[in-house]
């Protein structure tokens, strides 16, 4: 048999139920924050809100990926900066090694007279009368003899004249036994035209100085010359012969026969500086130290799973969650050693800018001017790949602005008002005791009721 409940009793108890169903929903408003949390509570907003949501997710999963992008760009970044302090540190050890000298090469003989003849390479070598010592007297017959390092010669026979021969002889001696055949000469640029005939133009040359002296020029720095005057045309005792040391120049020796002087001139000898090579070897070592770095930096030069920028690798970055905006980052040149300018063998490892050790001037200079290019290239591509990274970090600030106001946006169709409803609750729960307590009157009233009936 069911209990009989009174209408006065099943209205007190709908009453406390509805009073707590309704502080069940509000006390879950206030516990998440939000008023509509299903798509029971309000479908429009929910949907709405969850489309802003899901937005805003997507756009966090771009912006990690943006993050993960400028890690790969610090990377780059930071290997060219090692690039740079590497190259910087080898060209201060380069510059101070060619400050010292290796020694001098050998040079080639080039005597310079005394004597000052006015008017360059038309003034006369000759006078028809007796030699003053600075000229030869019309008829004076010399030699210039060129003596090669393994002792071969070449002689050519020259003889003053007031007025040369046209045509002129041919210089050399000819026959047997040999008979000179004599090229005569008058003025400087007359003898520089014999000599260069007779002994070969790119064996010597005859030039005037800016003070008006004669240079005498051979080609070869292990050949000597030799002068020698083998006929005075006044005689032994007509006068003085000419002064070969005045005209050309002091020799290494110098020797006077019954027909005037003869001198020798030595090529200068190869010196060497043992400390300087020594300073220029290590340089080279630090050198070849140098540039297996810089490839092994142009190659680790990348965040995992990112393309190498540094090996002419391409990075295309997407900007919004759609994937319709995207940045391809990239420099304008490749860091390997090549591109920078180094000949490199990238199988051996090796450099040939360095295969001398840098004991020469000239190799040291060109490695020191390649380097000086390197430098200036890496900075161009690390200034250019900031500029890459600014933009690129500019557009990360905005998409995380973007993710906050989605996120906002979600919130404020959803959010509940924490004061509004803290309000209802303290109503609700006012509400609640009158309720119950209603509920207990009518409890009392019904059972007072029944025990005056018995």
């Amino acid at each position: 048999m069911s209990a009989i409940i009174s209408s006065q009793m099943r209205t007190n108890l709908a009453n406390l139920l509805k009073v707590t169903d309704e502080m069940g929903a509000t006390q879950q408003r206030v516990s998440t924050g939000k008023k509509v949390s299903s798509a029971a509570d309000d479908p429009a907003a929910y949907y709405r809100a969850q489309g802003l949501g899901d937005r805003a997710t997507r756009l966090e999963n771009v912006n990690q990926n943006l993050s993960l992008a400028m890690s790969n760009i610090s990377t780059a970044d930071k290997a060219m900066s090692v690039m740079t302090k590497n190259l910087n540190a080898q060209l201060s050890l380069m510059t101070d090694a060619l400050s010292a000298s290796p020694g001098a090469p050998a040079s080639a003989a080039s005597p310079t007279g005394v004597a000052v003849y006015a008017g360059g390479t038309a003034a006369s070598l000759v006078t028809a009368t007796a030699t003053d010592g600075l000229r030869f007297q019309n008829g004076d017959q010399i030699t210039f003899t060129i003596t090669a390092a393994d002792g071969t010669t070449r002689t050519g026979y020259f003889q003053a004249a007031t007025t040369p021969a046209s045509p002129n002889g041919s210089g050399l001696a000819t026959g047997t036994p040999p008979t000179p055949s004599f090229y005569q000469f008058n003025t400087v640029a007359d003898l520089k035209a014999g000599l260069q005939n007779v002994l070969g133009l790119a064996s010597i040359d005859l030039k005037v100085t800016a003070g008006n002296k004669l240079n005498v020029q051979l080609t070869d720095p292990t050949s000597s010359l030799s002068i020698q005057q083998i006929t005075d045309a006044g005689g032994a005792g007509a006068g003085v012969t000419a002064d070969l040391s005045q005209i050309f120049g002091p020799g290494s020796s110098m020797t006077y026969g019954t027909a005037g002087q003869a001198v020798t001139y030595q090529p200068k000898p190869a010196t060497t500086n043992d400390a300087s090579l020594a300073q220029r070897k290590a340089a080279a070592v630090s050198f070849r130290t140098m540039l297996n770095q810089i490839d092994k930096l142009a190659r680790d030069g990348a965040y995992p799973g990112f393309p190498n920028l540094l090996t002419g690798g391409v990075m295309k970055v997407d900007l919004n969650e759609q994937s319709t905006s995207a940045e391809s980052v990239a420099l304008a040149q490749k860091l390997d050693l090549p591109t920078l300018g180094f000949d490199w063998d990238d199988v051996a490892k090796t450099s040939a800018d360095v295969a001398g050790d840098f004991a020469t001037d000239a190799e040291l200079s060109a490695a020191i001017g390649k380097i000086k290019s390197a430098i200036q290239s890496v900075g161009n591509q690390q200034q250019s790949l900031g500029s890459q990274s600014a933009m690129l970090n500019t557009r990360l600030g905005f998409n995380k602005d973007m993710v906050s106001a989605l996120n906002a946006g979600s919130d404020l169709i959803t959010a509940a008002d924490m004061t509004a409803e803290a309000a209802a609750l303290a109503s609700q729960q006012t509400l609640q005791s009158f309720a119950s307590n209603n509920l207990s009157i009518t409890k009392a009233a019904e059972q007072s009721l029944l025990q005056f009936l018995r």
